[in-house]
């Protein structure tokens, strides 16, 4: 990952509690790690639908109709491709 710091939180008992319950042998700090790099991950998978939501709300009516001819003559080929 990179250089690790030292950090100090504050976090609810029972949160801490059932965390520590479902670590087993990992140690509190790979626990946070885990955590704290899914909640990342997590953040950056939204901006990422975010933008693409945003792509396909901001395309003119032209772009839609040739995204719809050229889904059109995707389905048309895999039709064929199948044997239908």
């Amino acid at each position: 990952m990179g250089v690790k710091v030292k950090v100090s939180v504050t976090i609810d008992r029972r949160l801490l509690g059932e965390a520590e319950r479902l670590a087993g042998t990992r140690s509190r700090s790979e626990v946070f790690e885990r955590a704290l790099g899914a909640w990342v991950h997590g953040q950056a998978r939204a901006a990422l639908d975010d933008a693409v939501e945003a792509y396909y709300r901001a395309r003119s009516e032209a772009e839609r109709r040739e995204d719809e001819q050229w889904a059109t003559i995707g389905d048309d080929r895999l039709r064929k491709s199948a044997g239908e």
